[in-house]
């Protein structure tokens, strides 16, 4: 468990941040996307059967907790541009007001099938800010 919270601390952390920074934003995207963040820093993995086995939801099997990731996930409504925005730019900020020289890798992969991606990120954090899946 993450900095001694219980799981529900943490997702109210979670989600009060996200309704601050974006509050227009839709109330079941940023549930579920609340969800799944506080899923991956308490289980400090991205592997997703993983996380659908540690998913805190009255689902009756990982794979339909996995269903629902990837429902989230492929959510065509969420812009992962519009919500990465909201956090990049305090740690762009929070770098320029320390002094700090703002660098940035950009990287790209091949993954699985074929799909390639492309991935700019702040190097001190290894923080990715914008990718491409193509």
């Amino acid at each position: 468990m993450v900095m001694g919270k219980s799981f529900s601390q943490f997702y109210s952390t979670i989600a009060a941040d996200f309704q601050d920074r974006l509050p227009g934003y839709h109330k079941s995207r940023r549930e579920g996307l609340s969800l799944l963040a506080s899923v991956v820093l308490n289980t400090r993995s991205v592997n997703l059967m993983g996380n659908a086995a540690a998913l805190p939801r009255d689902i009756g099997s990982v794979d339909h907790r996995y269903q629902y990731i990837s429902r989230v996930l492929g959510n065509s409504h969420i812009d992962p541009d519009q919500v990465m925005r909201a956090y990049a730019s305090e740690i762009f900020r929070r770098q320029h007001e320390g002094g700090q020289t703002l660098v940035t890798a950009l990287d790209q992969s091949e993954h699985n099938q074929g799909h390639e991606i492309l991935m700019l990120s702040v190097r001190k954090r290894a923080l990715p800010v914008a990718w491409r899946v193509r």
